[in-house]
């Protein structure tokens, strides 16, 4: 299988690919309406001889493509105004056989085994007009329009027209000659194919495919007979399919057919021998979860049950006899790597069709695929959760048990549900379930609906609390810290002169995003705010372009104490402003707000932060996804992680984009209108209360010793996808872009979910916790055992020589 994704402008539907031979194919790809843009379409012509393709020539269009047929050398297309003949002895020179004067919205185009003709069927302005190729009239065809109508050859060229009407047709004009459903001509009679009705006929070459009973069989119209061998069965009719294609042999004994099924199933048929099988539901996934498989000890469970059985002398020798045996080599069940370090974790994912398929994060050499299992439940899921390392599903509000092992699914009970689940109505007045434990929590729902934002506050039942509306803006998202300040290595930042910047890390603050349009441009909104009360701490607002797809092109991470955002640039377009919002307590060295508090309350005074902001241009690039990285202390840098338009996942640190490096600082302000406390991110000072931070008395502290440069040129060492394309889905909503921590501090699992799914490991700070292959134990040992013997043996010459010393000798 082959995929083609354009690195600029999205693919029409009405794309096509044509098998045309058993060493060519011809696919041609129409691109989406681009104002100024001169290439409408492109057509590849791929050589399949060996085992893989080449492309052997492209050619761009000025006009999208309707109809593509290679016969004899010679490639014909129809566009939107021409048909071509393009001839590839000649070096593919184009003639242009005949110009229409209105659109050409639909073509067939067909090559005559009888006559040795080709004709094509146009359809203009809703009328339907045909003609021979070769002597180009254009006759009209009052049968049916061009999508209802297929050709078929017997005595006669045979148009059909939605499987009834038949007409016999020649370069000179047509007639009609029977009609009803099951009409069969003359010469493809009952008795010469089968009793059973004839359900559709496919024009291969120069045979006919025939599909009856759920059987393809093969007609040569030479010698007027079917093809014995040459038959496949079929497991659905074809016609409950999204797309089929045939391929006949040149001694016409094989039927090689590949069909896309509706269930997203690419299956291959060799004369009804299935050849290979390809699932293609994941390439939208709607939700999914990440297991992992439970820490294994380096001991057997009877060793373990030895040694808490033995005496501690014994256990203590056998320990020793079996680190020897491990470090040397000798073990045959030695504790498998992905084990032993956390990294056997599984991607359980679920399709918009409704499959659950289940994929290893872990890469083995000795493991084919990746993907190991996929199944249908019966029940069509809507979300997944996982609890303890096993699967739950979401169906209406009933949750159920999914064994991935088994593929089977287990209703569960209302007692359980309790306990894990609560399920609060929104303010659309649906059920949405909140995974916890907790007999007491806040949380929060958005609406579109309705364009607010509300919190809840559940204790034996839901209690709404509050509820905020942007007043002229759209709701975009919600985003919060992943992680609370338990797991937050470093609540500081260690200054050159070795001050402390304290980090603004006060919890239940959220990051709400809404679309403010304007008259000349547009406004990106963030709002700081409490999520427990709904208080608004400030806003900031980051202009942006008109043409602005939100859905696409606003993505937002917040992690500790820093906000990174991506949007379009407002002047480029076609470059990407990457944006960081640091928030400190105070922007002052060793000065710390919250003091020594280990619990803030959100009802309290709020303690509002300072911030330092600063904007950097990724050029010629779109961002798709962003994420930031994260292990399992924390303790390792933290790198951004983009997902590009281009297919491509880039990963960088985050100090790189630092609000420190001459950005604006400035505080927030609690004031009851919000409006008149609106920060621009655009400019150096909008009110007395912002500056740049080289401004600040105490700049020669807190300002990054990174000089600033606004654009960031990315490295090729920093592309994760290597020399890899990831092919992208249109649909912003199967796209999810997340690292997944192992037990090393060093090292992460960074997962790409889109057209592809993209998995790899990232080691922001490099591998400074694992010891690496070329590290030699066996040396080192016999170095410390050298060492040993030099100092027992020097030992007493040392000695005898203090004694010496003593009496000056």
């Amino acid at each position: 299988m082959y995929r083609y994704q354009s690195e600029t402008v999205p693919i029409r539907p009405n794309s096509g690919l044509v098998e045309v031979s058993n060493e060519m194919i011809i696919s041609f790809i129409n691109y989406e309406y681009e104002p100024g843009r001169k290439v409408k379409s492109k057509l590849m012509l791929w050589n399949v001889s060996k085992s893989f393709g080449t492309i052997e020539k492209e050619l761009d269009f000025t006009s999208s493509i309707v109809s593509v047929l290679l016969k004899d050398d010679h490639i014909y297309v129809v566009d939107e105004r021409h048909i071509l003949d393009i001839d590839i002895t000649l070096d593919y020179n184009i003639t242009t056989i005949y110009t229409a004067e209105q659109p050409i919205e639909d073509a067939k185009i067909f090559h005559s085994c009888l006559d040795g003709l080709t004709y094509a069927v146009l359809e203009i302005s809703g009328k339907t007009f045909f003609s021979s190729l070769s002597d180009f009239v254009s006759r009209p065809f009052n049968g049916c329009h061009v999508k209802q109508l297929r050709f078929q050859n017997s005595s006669n060229n045979l148009i059909i027209c939605s499987n009834s009407d038949v007409y016999a047709f020649d370069s000179f004009g047509y007639e009609k000659l029977k009609s009803g459903k099951n009409m069969i001509n003359e010469k493809l009679s009952a008795e010469s194919l089968s009793a059973d009705q004839i359900k559709s006929f496919e024009i291969v070459k120069d045979h006919i495919l025939i599909e009856s009973n759920n059987e393809i069989a093969l007609f040569d119209l030479e010698s007027l007979s079917l093809s014995a061998n040459a038959k496949s069965l079929l497991s659905n009719p074809l016609s409950d399919s999204i797309h089929y294609s045939f391929h006949v042999s040149k001694n016409s004994t094989e039927i090689n057919l590949l069909v896309v099924s509706l269930s997203k199933v690419v299956d291959y048929y060799r004369n009804g021998e299935l050849l290979w099988s390809n699932d293609q539901s994941f390439v939208n996934i709607k939700d999914f979860v990440i297991v992992g498989s439970e820490l294994k000890s380096s001991l057997t469970v009877d060793e373990l049950i030895f040694e808490t059985s033995s005496n501690i002398l014994l256990s203590y020798l056998r320990r020793i006899r079996h680190n020897y045996e491990s470090l040397f080599g000798k073990l045959n069940s030695a504790l498998d790597e992905a084990h032993r370090f956390g990294m056997s974790k599984y991607l359980i994912a679920l399709s918009e069709n409704g499959k659950i398929g289940v994929f290893s994060m872990y890469k083995n050499e000795n493991s084919k695929s990746q993907l190991k299992k996929i199944f249908t439940p019966q029940i069509h899921f809507s979300h997944l959760y996982e609890i303890e390392r096993k699967v739950y599903a979401l169906h209406n509000t009933t949750i159920y048990e999914v064994d991935i092992n088994l593929g089977k699914i287990t209703k569960k009970s209302e007692t359980f549900v309790n306990s894990h689940f609560k399920i609060l109505q929104n303010q659309d007045l649906k059920a949405e379930f909140v995974q916890t434990d907790a007999h007491e929590f806040y949380t929060i729902s958005i609406s579109h609906i309705s364009n607010s934002i509300q919190g809840h506050f559940w204790n034996e039942r839901q209690v709404d609390s509050w509820n905020f509306s942007p007043e002229g803006e759209t709701i975009l998202s919600l985003v919060q810290r992943s992680y609370g300040n338990v797991d937050v290595a470093q609540n500081a930042i260690v200054l050159p002169d070795r001050s402390s910047l304290y980090k603004y890390l006060i919890p239940n603050v959220g990051v709400l995003i809404t679309h403010k349009e304007g008259e000349s441009s547009d406004c990106v909104v963030f709002y700081l705010i409490n999520l427990i009360t709904g208080q608004v701490y400030g806003r900031l607002e980051k202009k942006v372009s008109k043409s602005i797809n939100t859905a696409y092109d606003v993505h937002v991470a917040f992690e500790e104490n820093f906000i990174i955002f991506t949007v379009p640039d407002k002047n480029t377009i076609i470059d990407t402003q990457i944006c960081s919002i640091d928030l400190f307590e105070v922007l002052k060295p060793d000065e710390k707000l919250s003091g020594k508090n280990a619990v803030i309350s959100a009802f309290d005074e709020p303690i509002l932060p300072m911030f330092a902001s600063q904007c950097f241009v990724l050029p010629g690039t779109s961002v798709r996804g962003l994420s930031i990285s994260r292990t399992r202390h924390n303790i390792a840098t933290k790198d951004i992680i983009l997902l590009t338009n281009m297919g491509r996942v880039v990963a960088f640190p985050k100090m790189i984009v630092d609000g420190r490096r001459n950005g604006i600082i400035g505080d927030f302000k609690l004031k009851n209108d919000v409006e008149s406390s609106v920060i621009s991110l655009d400019v150096a000072k909008v009110s007395p209360f912002l500056q740049r931070i080289g401004s600040s008395k105490y700049a020669s502290s807190i300002a990054s010793k990174f000089p600033y440069d606004p654009i960031i040129n990315v490295n090729p060492q920093t592309i994760l996808t290597h020399h890899r394309k990831l092919v992208l889905n249109n649909n912003p909503g199967s796209t999810f872009l997340f690292t997944e921590p192992t037990e090393l501090e060093s090292t992460t699992y960074v997962v790409s979910i889109d057209g592809d799914i993209f998995v790899t490991f990232l080691r922001p700070s490099s591998s400074f916790d694992r010891l690496t292959s070329s590290f030699n134990t066996k040396v080192v040992i016999a170095t410390i055992v050298v060492l040993l013997i030099g100092i027992a043996s020097v030992g007493p010459k040392v000695h005898r020589n203090k004694i010496l010393g003593r009496w000056v000798l």
